[in-house]
């Protein structure tokens, strides 16, 4: 992962509708591992604090994938998307709504656009 996704990844854990799902890739920042339903139900069990030091892997593609779920889970809306900004492809990211409303968030990657429509979502 690269540097400049970390303090993105704890911003992640620190939104209040945050949730580990299967298949995401978490770190603690030297050791990596996938999130599997098991872990799940030990993180139920044990308190997710035996864990606080695990933050996402948001450029994995599980992972953001998982992202992607949670906002539309939030926002009840199963057509959000994200895309490159036309008019800055490379370097700016789009959140759309899958109702036509806009923009829900934006950011230089598809992860920090995620973010941004997690954190705003109602």
């Amino acid at each position: 992962m690269p540097d400049d996704l970390l303090p993105l990844s704890r911003l992640f854990v620190a939104l209040p509708r945050w949730r580990w799902r299967p298949g995401m890739l978490a770190t603690n920042g030297t050791d990596k591992l996938r999130i599997t339903e098991d872990m799940l139900g030990a993180f139920e069990v044990l308190g997710l604090h035996w864990c606080k030091d695990l933050v996402p892997v948001p450029d994995d593609p599980a992972t953001l994938g998982a992202i992607l779920g949670l906002v539309r889970e939030a926002r009840n809306d199963p057509g959000i998307h994200a895309a490159p900004a036309a008019e800055h492809p490379v370097t700016w990211w789009w959140a759309y709504t899958g109702k036509g409303l806009g923009p829900i968030g934006s950011g230089p990657s598809e992860p920090a656009a995620l973010y941004e429509a997690l954190e705003g979502a109602p």
